[in-house]
């Protein structure tokens, strides 16, 4: 399941005529752009077909094989009637062709509905729901309560349409803005330029690079998948539970890969201690060429790793599915709620993309109830109860693995040490002892008179045990196995604590459930932020 790139459009009704073959020229550019920009990624046009510029950048989506999707400020019939001659046949052709029609919900209550107001709804929703908003606007500033162009312009320029309610974050939406003169106006030809307007530099570029890996990646894995057959999906509980499965998939490939890559690492440093001291007792040059290879084969583990990013790509492929997961549940009781939106700040600014990503999955007509309530606690509280009940018992075993076997190091470090200093000083000519290692003479050295005493011998069994001690500690620390454990278990009190609340009539459940998702989504951030820490090293 790939995720979309969504185009939102704006624009002005009355255009110049001298200007409209400068501005398909200009629009067609933007759009083949992105599809070469982005090759494993869908684009797709949220577009309300208004007369004009809408009408015109709709037309240039169809002719690139761009699905429109048509965001509607009211009813269909109502909406017609605002059209009329070569516009309103232009508008019943966009809408045939068009992936999807459908009237948005409103985001605010209207003092008395209007006109203005439906299409300020319109245009709101586009503005949340788009990677980046192509306008063809003349750069007249707006008005925050507005409905036209300007207004869209300025809210996402803003990040709010009204005091203390934010749509956008800090670097969110990026506008390719096309220098469009309204009729009447006067503006040479050759200014009808196009300009980049971003929040944040390279905005617009990192969310097109992490959108598109993303597809890359889930085009190239292949894995188990759960289809629901038991259940009847509508085409946003579909598409959010594919690509849960896609990103789910995504994740634990790279998981995979990065502890391989983190293993491998921590072990080479043992090795590597090995071979120096193995060096440095038996002066055997086949040693040191086991050394260099050794930091020369941990330097090419460490670069393929970062090269392919697998650490952050773990981290946010997992961060996506579990927001996708979540949000597939809240779609199976018929609730549409955006849970992005309740991203913390942090959240918001570092994760645009994610965010992004579950959003233009819901696009199109809220979900309908496809589970009763009893049916989804089941789904989702008590399997995830259970789940984290499992993983609280994994992360206990591996931590009291790690505690077992550094005890067990140290144990062992202390009793050699002891026995390193009663030899050295009770009985140093002990220390001193030759250990016959013949015929290994020819194969191992190039100094065959060279003999190891066994003094060389504890130090090669200390430093072994330390470098192995030193593994350890990079290995499991790098787990966050304390910071996990404590996760599962507040995950689990939580779940045990809001069962029994469904069993109370004067709870909703639509409330409970967006609760708990809000939970799910904030104990996802704060895991996400620690294990961002854990990035691989070379300890050489």
């Amino acid at each position: 399941m790939n995720v979309p790139i969504i185009i939102g459009v704006t624009g002005h009704r009355n255009i110049r005529n001298e200007d409209i073959d400068s501005l398909k020229e200009k629009v067609t550019q933007q759009l083949l752009s992105l599809q070469h920009r982005c090759p494993d990624t869908p684009l797709i046009m949220l577009n309300s077909l208004a007369k004009g510029a809408d009408q015109l950048c709709a037309e240039i989506a169809l002719n690139l094989n761009i699905p429109l999707m048509v965001p509607l400020p009211f009813s269909l019939d109502l909406y017609r009637k605002d059209f009329s001659g070569e516009a309103l046949l232009q508008f019943e052709r966009q809408c045939s062709q068009a992936k999807d029609i459908f009237v948005v919900p409103p985001v605010e209550t209207p003092i008395e509905p209007t006109h203005d107001f439906g299409y300020r709804q319109a245009g709101l929703y586009i503005i949340k729901h788009c990677h980046m908003l192509l306008a063809l606007w003349d750069g007249t500033p707006g008005d925050l309560a507005g409905c036209g162009t300007a207004t869209l312009v300025e809210i996402m320029l803003q990040g709010s349409f009204r005091k203390n309610d934010y749509l956008l974050s800090a670097n969110d939406s990026p506008i390719i803005h096309l220098v469009t003169p309204r009729e009447n106006e006067s503006l040479p030809h050759h200014q009808l330029t196009i300009n980049i307007i971003e929040p944040q530099k390279d905005a617009l570029n990192e969310l097109l690079i992490a959108t598109n890996d993303f597809n890359k990646d889930s085009n190239n894995t292949f894995g188990h998948t759960y289809p629901l057959t038991e259940m009847s999906l509508d085409g946003v509980s579909e598409r959010l539970h594919n690509a849960y499965q896609a990103s789910d998939r995504c994740s634990n490939i790279y998981q995979k890969r990065y502890l391989k890559a983190m293993r491998q690492l921590s072990w080479s440093g043992v090795l590597l201690v090995i071979s120096f001291l193995l060096y440095d007792e038996a002066e055997s040059n086949i040693f040191l060429i086991t050394y260099g290879t050794l930091i020369l084969l941990s330097m090419a583990i460490y670069l393929k790793s970062k090269r392919e990013h697998v650490h952050i790509k773990y981290l946010e492929y997992r961060a996506l599915a579990e927001t996708l997961r979540v949000q597939f549940y809240l779609s199976l009781f018929g609730i549409s709620e955006n849970i992005s939106d309740h991203f913390t700040w942090t959240q918001k600014k570092s994760n645009v993309w994610i965010r992004k990503a579950v959003t233009s999955l819901l696009i199109g007509k809220p979900p309908k109830q496809a589970l009763a309530e009893q049916e989804l606690k089941s789904l989702w509280i008590d399997e995830q109860l259970s789940y984290h009940k499992k993983a609280l018992i994994k992360n206990h075993q591996q931590a009291q693995l790690n505690q077992r076997m550094t005890k067990l190091l140290l144990f062992f470090s202390i009793t050699l040490f002891v026995l390193v200093l009663i030899i050295e000083f009770a009985f140093p000519t002990i220390a001193t002892l030759v250990i016959p290692i013949d015929p290994l003479h020819q194969i191992l050295m190039f100094h065959p008179e060279q003999d190891i005493i066994l003094r060389g011998i504890l130090k090669i069994i200390l430093g072994t045990i330390s470098a192995i001690t030193l593994f350890l500690s990079n290995y499991y620390g790098k787990l966050s196995l304390d910071r996990k454990i404590a996760d599962h278990k507040k995950m689990i009190d939580q779940y045990q604590n809001v069962q029994p609340l469904f069993s109370h009539q004067q709870k909703s459940a639509e409330n409970l459930f967006i609760a708990l998702a809000k939970e799910e989504i904030l104990e996802n951030g704060s895991w996400l932020s620690y294990c961002k820490d854990n990035e691989l090293t070379v300890n050489l």
